[in-house]
């Protein structure tokens, strides 16, 4: 009787399973190192308003949530929205202020650290997680 091929052992076969399970692993643990700076906020580089076209949404919160879903939450603090110079909205209201925001006039959307935030027009007093700054109009 002729013998079985080498690969069909038990091992032989697990072993294309273990690589693939070896290179996958900073893929899978990547979003459970914290962030270098930006409050453990993820990205905190600019969105653009060539960024905010071809993401393909029309409300400011689902490009949010698509692009920089860190900058929403809620954890550590309050979280503020300013449109321009003015602050439109804190905590829950975020999310609803966001919804309601058609991306087709934003010029750029900014996370703002929470020691900028604090010297903010109009920001409370207490504990503060960030802002998110969304800039309209022509630059």
């Amino acid at each position: 009787m002729p013998s079985p091929p080498i690969y069909s052992s038990p091992a032989h076969r697990r072993a294309p399973l273990f690589a693939l399970l070896i290179a996958a692993l900073p893929t899978l643990f990547a979003g459970c190192v914290p962030a270098a700076s930006g409050g453990g906020v993820g990205n905190t580089a600019p969105l653009t308003r060539n960024e905010i076209r071809v993401v393909g949404v029309q409300d400011a919160y689902e490009l949010l949530v698509r692009t920089r879903p860190g900058w929403l939450r809620t954890s550590g603090g309050a979280l503020l929205l300013y449109l321009d110079q003015t602050r439109v909205a804190q905590g829950s209201g975020v999310r609803e202020y966001l919804q309601n925001f058609n991306i087709g006039y934003i010029r750029e959307v900014r996370w703002i650290p929470a020691e900028e935030a604090a010297d903010f027009p109009m920001a409370p007093p207490g504990n503060i997680r960030g802002a998110i700054q969304i800039l309209t109009g022509e630059q």
